[in-house]
């Protein structure tokens, strides 16, 4: 079986790599929703993408120190916002994007 090793890692440690899973994928996604409803082939898949965005913006809340699902769903609009002003000031693009 393929990764049955598994490293040993402390809690900050697992904090900060789910906190970089949350802000890679919030990145892409936020890039993606900006390009997909003028794609005929992905417009369809809008609803999904936003959804899996709105995931790990919740994920991301409770990293931020969210204490309960209130807090979280309350942070989750700002945390969105957030990543689409930072997308759009750096000119964010995922790595495959940069090699078209």
């Amino acid at each position: 079986m393929v990764g049955t090793e598994r490293l040993v890692v402390t809690m900050n440690e697992a904090v900060e790599l789910i906190r970089a899973h949350c802000d890679n994928g919030l990145r892409y996604y936020t890039w993606a929703l900006k390009r997909m409803p003028s794609i005929p082939e992905q417009a369809g898949h809008v609803a999904q993408v936003r959804n899996a965005q709105h995931a790990l913006a919740i994920v991301l809340a409770y990293v931020e120190g969210a204490t309960d699902e209130r807090n979280a769903m309350s942070a989750t609009d700002e945390i969105v916002r957030r990543y689409a002003a930072a997308v759009e000031a750096e000119g964010w693009e995922p790595p495959f994007a940069r090699q078209a």
